[in-house]
């Protein structure tokens, strides 16, 4: 019995792509005329038509169709995803145009292209070897400026000049006397005049020609006061008194109004005071009381230090409602020590703060990039360099280009504000107890004078001219 052993025909293959069919014909095989393909011949020329995939004419190979849809709706989810994210980049763009510039303190927005303050020759600014040697020149003068023998401690402390080239002091004391000096060249008290005020000076400021402002705590029978006196005349006469409980007040650099920074009970306020009139501009309530204030630069921007230890910038043209009660308009939260700050002081940029454990720091205001928040950093740790012992609150300024502090252990600390180096430490007699305020003085040459409060008196360290240029010319 004879089989047919015939194979059965072999399915196409499935693959990514299939080469066309091409005819097995030699040149021997193919026609000898040129004339029209018959329709047989086209047929198999043809590529044959396979279920899932498509033949592509230029590349001559075969494509799954799956993949080109895949391809397609891949596509259409990348495009709705884009459209979607240019849409949110459009609306955060159009709220940050209708958001007010003065959110941001347009001193803060300057970073790169920013203008240092004004060198003047007596000013500190590397803290080089010529400037440590300028401070050492510096002496103690013979004999205490002020020994009223008031039997109370000198708190606050204030040196200033008048457009007549008058020189004034003004020694605040714990009891609530106040005694303003009228000074020569040579440090001399010429005359002198005692007012007293409700309860511990607690800080004294210049205004302006031969005006000034102290403001005191109060005491349990009345309540403190920010007063601003006008010495003209020849005599201290108050021209102005805003009551309330004040722990710390300042004047911005050069301003015409009344203007202060004042830090109460658990809040910060700044006032305009006028003749007969006063008016609280800003208020903003706090996690704790605000020990320290001090104004950057402006009018308009300022910082307050805490019981709690944070540092606090208020922008008195944003409203009080969005700044934080912790850190105010700052965008991050370690701008800080670790207890009370008691001293503030700034110049430009450059801001130094003392708290009562000793720690002494120096801080980077200007902000890290455009739309966002300031952010501090902390460029010097004064205190850790140089040893400077906890105290509680005693004296600390900041001026001309220096950072000036008192410690426990008799010695007031000199460093440049710029660089961080410490440029002299001035020693005082152990007897006469801790030093509780200090005020620096710029002169037309070398390096600033200190004055202090040590006890009841009042002493200074001065450069005298002849030193002066036996130092400067080792």
């Amino acid at each position: 019995m004879r089989h047919d052993n015939k194979r059965p025909k072999k399915r196409p293959r499935v693959a990514s792509h299939i080469e066309a069919p091409i005819a097995a014909s030699s040149t021997s095989q193919q026609p000898q005329h040129n004339g029209a393909r018959t329709e047989s011949e086209e047929r198999a020329s043809a590529p044959r038509a396979i279920p899932g995939f498509v033949w592509d004419p230029e590349k001559r190979r075969y494509f799954p169709i799956t993949s080109r849809a895949a391809n397609g709706r891949e596509q259409q989810q990348k495009q709705r995803q884009q459209e979607h994210v240019e849409k949110v980049i459009a609306a955060q763009q159009r709220s940050q145009q209708e958001q007010q510039l003065e959110s941001v303190p347009l001193l803060l927005r300057r970073r790169a292209g920013y203008l240092p303050p004004t060198v003047t020759p007596s000013t500190v600014r590397h803290g080089g070897n010529r400037d440590r040697l300028l401070f050492a020149s510096l002496t103690r003068t013979s004999h205490p400026i002020a020994n009223a023998n008031m039997h109370s401690v000198v708190t606050a402390l204030e040196i200033f000049s008048d457009h007549l080239s008058r020189r004034y002091m003004v020694a605040g004391y714990r009891s609530g006397v106040l005694k303003l000096m009228w000074l020569d060249s040579d440090d001399n008290v010429s005359r002198s005049q005692v007012l007293t005020a409700a309860g511990e000076i607690i800080s004294i400021h210049h205004v302006d020609q031969g005006t000034f402002c102290y403001a005191s705590i109060g005491d349990g029978q009345s309540e403190g006061a920010l007063t601003f006196v006008c010495c003209n005349s020849g005599v201290g006469e108050i021209i102005e008194r805003y009551n309330t409980c004040v722990l710390a007040a300042c004047r911005p650099p050069e301003m015409s109004p009344l203007r202060t920074a004042i830090g109460i009970n658990s809040g910060l306020s700044v006032v305009d005071m006028g003749l007969g009139a006063t008016e609280r501009i800003f208020s903003m309530r706090t996690k704790s009381d605000i020990l320290s204030t001090t104004f950057i630069g402006n009018e308009y921007v300022g910082l307050g230090g805490g019981r709690d230890g944070h540092i606090r910038l208020f922008d008195i043209r944003v409203d009080s409602a969005r700044h934080n009660r912790r850190k105010g308009l700052l965008a991050s939260d370690g701008c800080m020590h670790s207890s009370a700050i008691h001293g503030l002081g700034s110049d430009g940029w450059a801001v130094a703060s003392g708290s009562m454990d000793g720690q002494v720091r120096v801080w980077d205001l200007r902000m890290v990039g455009a739309g966002q928040g300031p952010f501090a950093t902390c460029v010097n740790d004064l205190a850790s360099s140089s040893e400077l012992p906890a105290a509680c609150r005693l004296g600390f300024d900041v001026g001309h280009g220096v950072v000036a502090a008192a410690g426990s252990d008799s010695q007031v600390r000199l460093w440049s504000l710029c660089s961080g180096r410490l440029l002299r430490k001035l020693p005082l007699p152990a007897s006469e107890g801790s030093c509780m305020a200090l005020s620096l003085e710029g002169n037309a040459i070398g390096p600033p004078s200190v004055y202090l409060g040590q006890s009841d008196s009042v002493a200074s360290f001065r450069c005298h001219r002849s030193s002066m240029y036996q130092d400067s010319s080792c």
